[in-house]
This record gives structure tokens, sequence and C-alpha cells, in this order.
């Protein structure tokens, strides 16, 4: 008898299937095919008015290319972010 595949896990199979797209689309496309599926949860004004508020765009988007350099995963970001 042949061995039982394990199923890999559901975080394991988003994250390859991010990286797939970010490859295949770029960041920007990948985001608009996420967006399309993606229904979110929780008060984005809220959580946006709690992370970016006292944040010029600059500092924004130095702070984005930082976790990006750095590998972040989605274990390591802010808890306002992953918060359900």
């Amino acid at each position: 008898m042949g061995k039982k595949r394990l199923k890999p896990a559901l975080s394991d199979i988003r994250h390859k299937g991010w990286e797939i797209l970010v490859k295949d689309l770029g960041i920007s496309g990948a985001t608009e095919f996420i967006i399309q599926y993606e229904k979110g949860y929780g008060d984005y004004t809220r959580l946006r008015k709690k992370l970016f508020d006292k944040k010029g765009l600059d500092e924004i988007l130095e702070e984005m290319k930082s976790m990006d350099e750095a590998n972040i995963t989605d274990e390591d970001r802010p808890e306002a972010l992953t918060q359900k």
C-alpha cells in the first residue's frame, strides 16, 4: 500500500498561492484578484484610522517596504491587522 499524503495547512496554501499570484501578476494585480473573492471582516474605516491617521504616505510606504524586505509573515504583523 502507498503512503497516505498529508494535506498541507490552509495557511501554507494561502501563502504559496499569494506568492504565485504576486510573481505572475505583481502586487497590484494580485491584490485586485484577491479583492474579487475576499469579503473581508471588521470595520475597515476604524482600522484605517487606527493604523494610518497620524502617518503620511511616505511613512506608510516605507513601513510597507521594510516589512516586504524583512519578509514579515502574517504572524509577525501588528495585532491590529490580524484581529478578526
